[in-house]
């Protein structure tokens, strides 16, 4: 029995992981996003300071969903694992962020225009 888990031991093997389990599923990034664009809408509604920092949550958001994508390892796995649809929910969320702090934005920009 020593032997046989040395011999185990010596001669490596490869390992198959799932990327999926370590992901946000579909309805968990759809979610984000709705929960996102609520709070991100609120800040542009209510200051031009708080919808530049929102702003920059937009873009960080976006820019670590593309490198997940493009990721030469973790991108390709999860396009295998969950499809197109996957990739379409996490770009869908963050486009979400994006049209939440910018119709913020524009109301409050209305709200100023018809105060004057």
């Amino acid at each position: 029995m020593k032997n046989l888990a040395a011999l185990l031991i010596c001669f490596p093997s490869i390992a198959f992981a799932e990327v999926s389990d370590k992901m946000a599923s579909i309805p968990a990034l759809w979610l984000q996003g709705t929960v996102g664009a609520v709070i991100l809408f609120a800040l542009g509604r209510y200051s031009y300071v708080l919808a530049a920092l929102g702003f920059l949550v937009c873009i960080f958001w976006l820019i670590g969903t593309y490198e997940t994508f493009a990721d030469p390892y973790i991108g390709p796995a999860i396009r295998y694992e969950q499809g197109v649809p996957y990739v379409f929910a996490a770009y869908g969320s963050s486009a979400m962020l994006f049209l939440g702090l910018g119709a913020g934005f524009v109301q409050r920009l209305r709200r100023k225009r018809h105060a004057t």
